[in-house]
């Protein structure tokens, strides 16, 4: 028996000329998981910040859960719905996509 919690993550796009830190910068590393994106997480915690898709140049990929204001974001949709697990459901009339949306 597997026993644990389910972890989603909810991530917004950004345009890169307009991406800032405010503060923490000093904390920040950098892992290349491929050679593609480099994600960028938090030396203390651990926490995956944004992941930096090389090939889209002009945007970062953030993890919502790190933003410290309320963001003023339009609704998005749900991807890889087609390996979620069995059990888990999803609530909402939002678009759902087995994989990524401009994919398929």
């Amino acid at each position: 028996m597997i026993t644990g919690r389910c972890e989603c993550a909810t991530w917004g796009e950004v345009s890169r000329d307009e991406f800032t830190y405010l503060s923490g910068e000093d904390h920040l590393k950098v892992y290349s998981f491929s050679d593609r994106p480099d994600s960028v997480f938090c030396d203390n915690c651990g926490s995956t910040v944004l992941v930096d898709f090389k090939t889209t140049v002009n945007m970062l990929d953030i993890t919502m859960g790190t933003v410290d204001n309320d963001l003023k974001c339009p609704p998005g949709f749900h991807q890889f719905v087609g390996s979620k697990a069995p059990w888990f459901e999803i609530c909402d009339d939002l678009p759902q996509h087995d994989g990524c949306p401009d994919e398929e």
